[in-house]
């Protein structure tokens, strides 16, 4: 379990400072063109956002759905180490390692802001990583603080990943399956609001993590081999 906690923590670091390397690319952002596609799609982002401004239960549901992502990454860890499948949780930080890669290199060569941000109507929270993208594009800083550092990724969207992810891991617990599957089923539907993602971005999400999951089940035995050796 400490082999694991400690692969996670250095990955999250690690992780969201690769995201900042991807976002100094500087592409022309694409936020116009994935509200198209949300458009073609038939997905209206700012009804769905009223809709949870007129539904409190539902919006304070939603939200702890959104941010449970850090404590079922936890529980994972610790399940899967006491109930003697630690090779499991592996699976589960290599296909997230794996994702991260891919997720931050599609979103350096189509960046965006968020829905949010394009939408701009009053009283839509905005991503508190919105100032350190601006600043990456524009040039106007080049140094942050570690305890500021956190994930630049709009498209794909990354929580639908492991969203896909996590109900993957535990598709042999019966117990706990339908659970798991029912909290990221209710954080795809927080991820538009409280993530600031188009549609889009979670189609994008949800392919990368299929890629992942085709990937480790195609090494697994080198890296559950390599892994679990250290």
């Amino acid at each position: 379990m400490a082999h694991q906690s400690a692969l996670w923590i250095a990955f999250s670091l690690t992780g969201a400072i690769f995201t900042y390397l991807t976002s100094t690319i500087c592409l022309p952002l694409h936020d116009e063109q994935l509200h198209a596609v949300d458009v073609w799609l038939g997905f209206d982002w700012l009804a769905w956002y009223r809709i949870l401004q007129t539904s409190p239960l539902l919006s304070v549901l939603l939200h702890i759905a959104y941010f449970s992502l850090i404590l079922q990454i936890i529980a994972s860890i610790i399940y899967f180490s006491y109930a003697g499948r630690p090779n499991r949780g592996y699976e589960l930080w290599w296909g997230a390692l794996f994702s991260l890669v891919l997720t931050a290199i599609i979103s350096g060569l189509v960046p965006a802001q968020g829905a949010g941000m394009l939408l701009g109507e009053p009283g839509i929270p905005l991503e508190s990583y919105l100032p350190h993208l601006q600043a990456l594009r524009d040039g106007s800083a080049n140094r942050f603080a570690v305890e500021t550092i956190q994930g630049i990724v709009t498209f794909p969207s990354y929580h639908t990943v492991l969203a896909v992810l996590l109900v993957y891991a535990y598709r042999t617990e019966r117990q706990l399956l339908w659970a798991i599957a029912a909290l990221n089923i209710l954080m795809l539907l927080s991820i538009p609001p409280y993530g600031s993602h188009y549609l889009v971005d979670m189609l994008a999400g949800a392919a990368v993590a299929f890629v992942a999951i085709v990937v480790t089940w195609l090494t697994r035995r080198s890296w559950n081999r390599s892994l679990s050796a250290v």
